[in-house]
This record gives structure tokens, sequence and C-alpha cells, in this order.
């Protein structure tokens, strides 16, 4: 989070600051893959991209049909000595609030609120696996006999992985 808010200041909010975060996090990216995770369009990322090599702030090689790019200098080394993980909040935020509601007690018991969290972590599977928060929601038959222990080991596991993203 904090990295985001070093790109903002340097550059702004939007998709420039965006780029910045996912080139300081990988050592190569291509535009439509950094388009596609900060959610912004391609067009712009290209542009800003182009910009940045033509300021010979960016080194760019050609991969096939397109092109990667790396951040140079002083830029790089903005970042800090141990690239930071990017995290896909545009993916994993929204799996996240799905799991949190799902935990509210409201008016119901203990048990369909932990049916509301199976149904949840596996609707939302996908969204926490960009991340590699992969939840595996065990088979619940039997629910009665083996009651809740399942699904906390897999709430505090995505709990830890959360936590260790956040920093």
């Amino acid at each position: 989070a904090c990295l985001r808010f070093r790109a903002r200041s340097l550059v702004g909010m939007g998709a420039r600051a965006e780029v910045l975060v996912y080139l300081w996090t990988h050592e190569w990216a291509h535009g439509r893959l950094i388009a596609e995770r900060a959610a912004y369009n391609q067009a712009v990322v290209a542009d800003y991209l182009s910009a940045l090599a033509e300021a010979r702030l960016a080194d760019h090689r050609p991969d096939g049909r397109r092109t990667l790019y790396r951040l140079t200098g002083a830029l790089r080394s903005a970042a800090g000595d141990t690239p930071p993980m990017y995290v896909d909040w545009v993916r994993a935020w929204p799996a996240l609030t799905a799991l949190l509601a799902a935990l509210d007690p409201g008016d119901v018991t203990d048990d369909a609120i932990w049916l509301r969290v199976a149904r949840v972590l596996v609707e939302q599977a996908a969204g926490l696996g960009t991340e590699g928060l992969d939840v595996h929601v065990p088979d619940l038959a039997g629910w009665a006999r083996s009651g809740s222990e399942p699904l906390v080991e897999v709430v505090e596991a995505v709990v830890t992985a959360v936590q260790g993203l956040a920093g």
C-alpha cells in the first residue's frame, strides 16, 4: 500500500502510478498485462510506458509480438533494495469484502454463518487466487458431525495471507 502512495506522490493518482508500482515489483512487464492487472485502459498504459522509455527511465526489449519494459537507474531503486510484492487489489478486494460480510453474525445461527462463508469462499476463489490466496473449501457432507473447524482453518489461512500482503 505504501508503495502505491509513493508512486502517487511522484506522478499523481491514476494509470501512471499503477504502471510504476507494477514495474517496481516485477523485473520485466508488458503493457497489456499491466493494464489488465491495474484495471486501466491499455492505450493509456502503453503511452506511459513509451514515454518512460523515450525519457530513458525504462529499458525496453521485444518479446515476440509484445514489448517488455523495466525501470532503470534511480527510478528503479526508488522502491528500495528488495522489490515489494504487487497486490492485485482490483481482484482481491471484492473477495475479501464478501468474506467479511459472510462472517457478519446478523440474526442467524453459527451454522448458517459458516455455510455462508463456505459459499463465499467457493464463489470468490478466483479473486483470492490472484494473489496466491488459494483456498480449498472442504467437503461439507456430514456438516453436523464435523462442525465448522475445517472452514475456520481456511478463513484463518486467508487472514494470515492477507496480513502478509499488507506488510
